[in-house]
């Protein structure tokens, strides 16, 4: 009989990717002869973490003990957490160690920027910028000035004032509807 060994885990040199505060799942297999009923963390950089029951299932048509580990980090970086098997038997498998690449949340997901402007993240440090369209000012865009105060055109529009525009009346043009056309 041999020892448990994992199967399908990410290489150390592949990342798991999760989001900062986030809990995360990884689903863990093991190939054994005896029944597996350990999963130990043997060491962990992860700031919480739980593995859950394990089970028997069928794996890529292989019957394998399956269980999924869950974790959570607070801090931004790459994230080691590595992991051993054991048998009813007592025999353990080789220490298997799984990097996660903790990204920072989208900030642009709470739409912070207000007056339509356009949010953009920052993806190295989860921050983020608004471009303001014309007319808004501020961090985020939250101070508008609007080009209709005072309203710029003269009475012989149709409308107010719209987004800076004047709509004359018919016989009426100019950018403030100043000309007549009678006058012409």
């Amino acid at each position: 009989m041999g020892k448990p060994y994992f199967v399908d885990i990410p290489s150390p040199h592949q990342m798991v990717n999760c989001t900062i505060h986030t809990t995360c799942l990884l689903p863990i297999y093991i190939v054994s002869s005896v029944k597996v009923n350990d999963i130990q963390v043997t060491e962990s950089f992860i700031d919480k973490y739980q593995i859950s029951k394990i089970k028997n299932v069928t794996h890529k048509g292989q019957p394998v003990y399956q269980a999924e580990l869950q974790f959570k980090s607070f801090v931004l970086g790459n994230k080691k957490i590595c992991l051993i098997a054991k048998d009813i038997i007592g025999a353990e498998s080789e220490k298997v160690c799984i990097t996660s690449h903790i990204d920072p949340t989208d900030a642009c997901m709470s739409a912070p920027c207000k007056n339509y402007a356009t949010c953009v993240t920052d993806s190295r440090t989860g921050n983020f910028k608004c471009i303001c369209r014309p007319g808004s000012t501020g961090k985020i865009c939250e101070i508008w000035t609007d080009p209709c105060v005072p309203d710029p055109c003269v009475r012989n529009t149709t409308y107010a004032c719209l987004h800076g525009v004047c709509y004359c009346k018919p016989g009426f043009t100019g950018r403030t509807c100043e000309i007549s056309e009678l006058n012409k």
